[in-house]
């Protein structure tokens, strides 16, 4: 399968992050209601994968850096370090709507990973959530009640073990 011109996406500020989770989402979220989007649009299928710098053993965890997110027509690269990071000015900048980078990562996790018409994939997905958790557990999405990626997610792995 090719992607079209334009398929790949860096996404690296909130505004961006916005119009990936439209885009990936369609609105309906937004707009209806989990509900009502479940009823009027086809399932999506969204893979997601997570890249960090290896690290040694006895040594800190480095964080999730980057962010893969696929749909059957595009790729985005979401750029984490410059998203979440404390110093960014991504992070804590205001878009004018919806808060900074670490709202919009928030809000769009959240929305994949609870959403009834989006089945996530991936290789290790849950490996590669609890990561994500593991390194960002400030972010909203991963505070009770919410936790979307450590609790009933409807989620499809290509690993053995889960």
């Amino acid at each position: 399968m090719r992607l079209p011109p334009g398929g790949v996406q860096l996404v690296v500020t909130a505004e961006q992050v916005h119009a990936m989770q439209r885009e990936v989402l369609g609105g309906l979220e937004v707009e209806i209601g989990l509900a009502a989007a479940a009823a009027c649009k086809p399932w999506q299928v969204v893979a997601i994968d997570c890249e960090w710098a290896p690290f040694e053993r006895n040594q800190p965890k480095t964080p999730v850096s980057i962010l893969q997110v696929g749909t059957r027509d595009r790729i985005y690269i979401v750029d984490l370090l410059q998203l979440l990071r404390p110093d960014s000015p991504a992070a804590a900048a205001d878009d004018g709507k919806r808060g900074g980078g670490r709202a919009a990562v928030s809000d769009f996790l959240s929305a994949v990973l609870c959403s009834p018409r989006v089945v996530v994939v991936g290789f290790q997905l849950q490996s590669d959530l609890d990561r994500l958790q593991e390194s960002y557990p400030h972010l909203p999405c991963f505070q009770p009640p919410s936790v979307p990626a450590a609790s009933s997610v409807r989620r499809s792995s290509s690993s053995p073990d889960s």
